[in-house]
């Protein structure tokens, strides 16, 4: 596997480390409690999935799912909207279905954001660009190609 290093040779540490004594049973319960009623707490959102890593997260929304039932995804994105709702619906992608998504967004409708592409291929791996691709063919890529052909040539 390839590693990264920056421009000075050092390889970059994750800036989000796992949460201390993390408990993915309380933490849907918070977020469950942070959606009741009216209004959602989004402060209490930020504060749990903020400093949650990606597989963390992931573990969050599994035992919501066990505990209520329901998808943790479907609930937070009927609680919000707007700008805040996409980015807490991003943060349950992998990096490479994240970076899928930025190429999608990429090229759908008029145009292609060229700069978007040329930035996610580039700061990736052999290998997340493998997974990259398989993620990008299962969810969007036919749809792009029947919706603009012209674009993908």
């Amino acid at each position: 596997m390839q590693q990264r290093v920056d421009a000075n040779g050092h390889v970059p540490k994750a800036a989000l480390k796992p949460y201390p004594n993390f408990n993915a049973d309380h933490d849907a319960e918070v977020l469950k409690k942070a959606m009741e009623g009216v209004g959602t707490d989004e402060a209490m959102l930020i504060e749990i999935l903020g400093h949650r890593t990606s597989s963390q997260r992931v573990q969050i929304a599994s035992r919501y799912k066990a505990l209520y039932g329901k998808d943790l995804r479907d609930d937070l994105d009927s609680e919000l909207s707007g700008d805040f709702g996409e980015l807490v619906d991003l943060l349950f992608f992998t990096p490479a279905e994240l970076k899928a998504e930025i190429c999608y967004r990429a090229i759908r409708g008029l145009g292609t954001d060229e700069d978007a592409l040329v930035e996610v291929i580039c700061t990736s791996t052999t290998e997340e660009l493998k997974q990259l691709k398989e993620d990008y063919a299962k969810g969007k890529l036919v749809s792009t190609v029947e919706t603009y052909p012209c674009e993908i040539y």
